[in-house]
């Protein structure tokens, strides 16, 4: 077990020898827990963070949470709570340890999805196809980011411009109009029941990605 006085010299610990768990106070000379938890979590991510405080309220909670805390025990219930607590962080801590070393041994993964035409759903398929590409290590964040973008406008041509059928000449015209009428769409057949298919094939050495709507296709415009 190591110890500190405060976050400053808890950091330098964590430096020379980095811990399963850190269990730290909120209220702290020089740098209060939360700042000790953003730090933390920005130079040792893979290593969990438990915050304690004689206030025990939600919103204290909350903004443990929102640091990058992995969880958080008031000091009224240390005695019953915190032993547990610990066991539940560092069994999580292990699995997504166990985790990370079994993604070295992927050498190849292919997903498939079929999608509303809800463009809210865009962003987070991206994030996952980028995540995807960046486990396989196959480009630099850059690459990511070119990638992302292409694939953000290939999703979004597939529902206004192929299922929807919205021209992208209305939305020059007006974008109001544009969106509503989509919208309007999205609610009535024949372009409700279409669907965006999404096929993914990631290894180590390529990806490839085909995007199907079931429309008139894409509007290269």
């Amino acid at each position: 077990m190591l110890t500190a006085s405060d976050g400053p010299e808890a950091l330098q610990v964590c430096a020379s020898q980095l811990p399963d768990v850190v269990l730290t106070d909120l209220q702290m000379p020089e740098m209060d827990g939360f700042e000790l938890v953003r730090a933390l979590r920005s130079r040792h991510p893979s290593v969990p963070v438990i915050l304690m405080t004689g206030k025990g309220s939600e919103d204290v909670a909350i903004k443990a949470l929102q640091n990058g805390a992995a969880s958080y025990v008031p000091k009224r219930s240390l005695s019953r709570d915190l032993a547990e607590t610990l066991d539940q962080v560092m069994m999580a801590s292990r699995t997504q340890s166990d985790q990370r070393r079994l993604i070295e041994y992927q050498t190849h993964l292919e997903a498939q999805f079929v999608l509303d035409n809800d463009p809210t759903l865009i962003p987070p398929l991206v994030g996952y196809l980028e995540d995807v590409m960046a486990r396989m290590a196959l480009c630099e964040q850059s690459g990511l980011v070119l990638i992302g973008v292409a694939l953000h406008e290939a999703l979004t041509n597939a529902i206004f411009h192929g299922n929807l059928e919205v021209s992208s000449s209305l939305r020059e015209q007006d974008e109001k109009l544009y969106y509503g009428l989509a919208e309007e769409r999205r609610k009535q057949s024949p372009w409700k029941d279409r669907r965006v298919h999404v096929t993914s094939r990631c290894s180590r050495y390529e990806a490839v990605f085909t995007i199907r709507d079931e429309g008139n296709g894409f509007d290269p415009s």
